[in-house]
């Protein structure tokens, strides 16, 4: 009998839940022969539990909760568990039982098993990092943005903290002005979308987060990134790949934008942020939800603004100018100028790795200048400024 197949035995042989006694009869790792009794299997246990659900009971103080996700209705803090025949505090992991979800339960079983054999004296918290990723497959996390969405809604909620941040005296809803609301496209296709994500005084700033490794954007419209006349146009680039072990989710940037709004922002303030976040679908009373989202590695490559302008070879065609060739990414006519070609009905991915910070926003010696690195004295004026033109 395969390792899935004897945990899949012990689960269906699960004692039911003693309504009697309202208390869970519980069964280690160890007590169902899955593993030898150590440390790490004394701190676990799984139950049946009510209404067709299964259990899993790991030992440990209230804290474990947040280590899990935060708080949920499936997520449960009690004093007084059984866990071996020992009475001790822990936290109730409940798991429906429906559709694949008794087979995923075996799946995180197994991943348990393997970790305790492999670390006998895992902790709690250990414990915790296994269960955790099983969450989001196993557990209804109901109608929230998809992961794309996520990353698209961290850069601009990345930019939205440094504006805030950098406000140097102005009111916060100098800061909340530049960030433009999502608007319904009625033509050339179907979601939403801002002529600029930031703008004001006229600078604008299109936020773009990429998962790719490396400073490689994808747009969908090439008027994100063609400056307009009068315009002085920036790309903030910033990295946000998912993956079990990033360091930062969607929801934990969002708090920071509220901490960096303040306990005593406005209410109009308040309300005006998240009417914002509503029109990209992103609500306050999901925020729970997203606590289970995968988490984004954002260490890939340094966040910042790239100068969209002429030295921007994709931006320029192919041209003659006293009698030189003008190198460029497409002839006159053609790519994004074609007559036959709208500007929302090509997806393009910009390779910006050759834009290096000067030596002066502290680059080093040879940078072109077309990066400004985040947090540096240009990008802070920058932003700055563009708040100063919201009246």
């Amino acid at each position: 009998m395969s390792l899935l197949e004897d945990i899949m035995t012990q689960i269906r042989g699960l004692d039911d839940f003693d309504g009697d006694n309202n208390r869970f009869i519980t069964k280690t790792l160890h007590a169902a022969g899955l593993v030898d009794d150590c440390a790490g299997s004394r701190r676990v246990a799984i139950a049946s539990g009510l209404e067709n659900t299964l259990v899993i009971i790991i030992s440990g103080g209230a804290d474990l909760v947040r280590k899990l996700g935060g708080a949920q209705e499936r997520l449960r803090y009690h004093q007084a568990l059984l866990i071996d025949d020992n009475e001790q505090s822990g936290i109730i992991v409940t798991f429906p039982i429906r559709g694949q979800s008794l087979q995923r339960f075996g799946y995180l079983i197994r991943d348990l098993v393997m970790k305790i054999k492999s670390k006998p004296d895992l902790t709690s918290s250990g414990i915790c990092d296994v269960v955790r990723p099983h969450l989001s497959s196993a557990i209804d996390i109901g109608n929230i943005l998809d992961e794309s969405k996520q990353m698209g809604l961290y850069g601009e909620l990345l930019l939205l903290e440094d504006l805030i941040r950098n406000r140097q005296g102005l009111a916060i809803e100098k800061a909340l002005d530049t960030w433009q609301d999502a608007v319904e496209v009625i033509e050339g296709g179907a979601g939403t979308e801002t002529r600029r994500d930031f703008t004001g005084n006229n600078i604008a700033i299109e936020a773009k987060a990429t998962g790719k490794g490396s400073r490689l954007h994808v747009i969908s419209n090439w008027n994100q990134v063609h400056p307009q006349t009068g315009e002085s146009l920036y790309l903030f680039s910033c990295a946000a790949k998912p993956a079990r072990s990033g360091t930062i989710r969607l929801i934990d940037q969002y708090r920071k934008v509220r901490e960096a709004l303040g306990e005593d922002v406005p209410e109009s303030d308040l309300k005006s942020f998240h009417d914002k976040l509503r029109g990209q679908k992103f609500l306050v009373s999901d925020l729970d939800k997203y606590e289970l989202s995968t988490p984004f590695m954002v260490e890939d490559f340094q966040a910042g603004l790239i100068i969209m302008d002429e030295n921007i070879r994709f931006l320029r065609p192919v041209t003659q100018l006293d009698g030189e060739r003008v190198e460029g990414s497409f002839y006159a006519n053609e790519g994004p100028e074609s007559p036959h070609i709208t500007p929302r009905s090509i997806s393009y991915e910009l390779d910006l790795t050759s834009c290096t910070a000067s030596i002066d926003d502290g680059g080093a010696e040879g940078g072109n200048g077309q990066f400004i690195p985040r947090g540096c004295p240009r990008y802070l004026d920058i932003l700055h400024s563009m708040m100063t033109g919201n009246n």
